[in-house]
């Protein structure tokens, strides 16, 4: 899936990548014990919860092995005009869609 930021086209992959950022960003913790793993469960919540830092997640770890990743400023910025533009629910849901099209995803999110 490409996104245009910033006035430059990102492609957000959503495999094992993904996955593993995803965990070293937000693994649950059972116990007191950070266990690496968990995220994708934690990122349903958020994007749930209509919360734009879950986009965010989505976005720097879809970039995360890209040659060119944007800046915090920019994906700030793009999800602003997203809100402003009336557009974001729609861009999330797309991304969503596009997420769980990735088997391995859709089981670390434990969706059917």
């Amino acid at each position: 899936m490409i996104l245009t930021i910033g006035g430059k086209e990102y492609t957000l992959k959503f495999g094992l990548g993904f996955l593993k950022t995803m965990n070293e960003m937000h693994a649950a913790t059972i116990e007191g014990m950070n266990t690496k793993y968990g995220a994708m469960t934690l990122l349903n919540v958020g994007v749930g919860l209509n919360d734009p830092m879950a986009f965010v997640d989505i976005i720097k770890a879809g970039t995360a092995e890209a040659p060119q990743k944007p800046s915090d400023n920019a994906i700030e910025d793009y999800i602003i005009e997203l809100a402003e533009n009336g557009k974001y629910q729609e861009v999330v849901t797309e991304v969503m869609d596009e997420l769980k099209k990735s088997p391995l995803l859709t089981l670390a999110m434990n969706v059917q």
